[in-house]
């Protein structure tokens, strides 16, 4: 008798146990997890009649339930339809530590907490910027990024190579500017190092990198016999058809110009 009623309760366990509860996963956010713009919080449930998400334990709302998810298949007895998704508007959230809890029927199978970053506004309009990832998502690699509206984020535009470029212009003299180099059609120059040297016993003066005839950095003062070295943090970029060069504004002597980057597509 005691080994019946032992089958018998763990029949009624499973039965009062939702099978979706046994596989059931919240996928995004994760905990520790950042997010901003709009997003998507989702998953999958092997079976379920409806899938709540409640955020801060203070707002429940209902996920689109019943998308193909294939990667589902072996865990959930051959049933594919098993994915939930419900897009947010981050922005909308304060900036700061927020949680989400996933209930299949009523019943919790996952939660975490996360940070929001928000934009200042609900939806943020009328702007545009690119930024580019060096040596992302491999060494060697340039990753770009562009702002897009819709999403309020930045997402990836471009993942090129990269090859090095440095040029060496010795004896450029007072007076003179020299161009270096023209950036070719379909690429993009990005100078990240310059190193200019003085070796001459005349007074620091006005040397500059130019983009055509205009200039792509500020003047830079070069003591007599010394030398500057900088690594942009924003890096100095030339499209293509630009020309580079350098400018030696001194009233006399010669500066030694050491520029180094890298050539990448647009």
């Amino acid at each position: 008798m005691r080994r019946v009623g032992n089958v018998l309760a763990v029949l009624l366990l499973s039965i009062s146990l939702p099978s979706s509860l046994r596989a059931a996963v919240l996928e995004n956010p994760t905990a520790g997890s950042f997010q901003s713009g709009i997003g998507l919080i989702r998953g999958w449930a092997c079976e379920a009649n409806q899938i709540d998400i409640v955020l801060d334990d203070s707002i429940t709302l209902q996920a689109a339930y019943g998308t193909s998810r294939g990667d589902t298949k072996t865990a959930c007895g051959n049933n594919t339809n098993t994915g939930f998704g419900l897009t947010m508007n981050w922005n909308l959230f304060s900036s700061g530590l927020h949680t989400v809890r996933a209930l299949v029927d009523g019943q919790q199978f996952g939660s975490a907490s996360f940070t929001v970053t928000n934009l200042g506004q609900q939806f943020l309009t009328g702007v545009a910027k690119n930024a580019v990832l060096e040596d992302f998502p491999q060494q060697g690699k340039s990753t770009q990024l562009q702002w897009q509206e819709s999403a309020q984020n930045f997402v990836i535009a471009a993942v090129s190579d990269n090859t090095p470029f440095v040029s060496i212009e010795n004896n450029v003299n007072a007076g003179t500017t020299r161009t270096v180099f023209t950036v070719p059609a379909g690429q993009r120059l990005v100078i990240t190092d310059i190193i200019i040297a003085n070796p001459t016993a005349s007074a620091s003066c006005c040397a500059q990198i130019l983009r055509g005839n205009n200039l792509a950095t500020s003047s830079i003062s070069v003591p007599a016999g010394s030398s500057f070295q900088h690594t942009f943090g924003s890096e100095i970029e030339f499209t293509a058809g630009d020309q580079v060069r350098v400018q030696n504004g001194a009233g006399s002597g010669s500066f030694n110009f050491y520029l180094s980057g890298f050539l990448t597509n647009p």
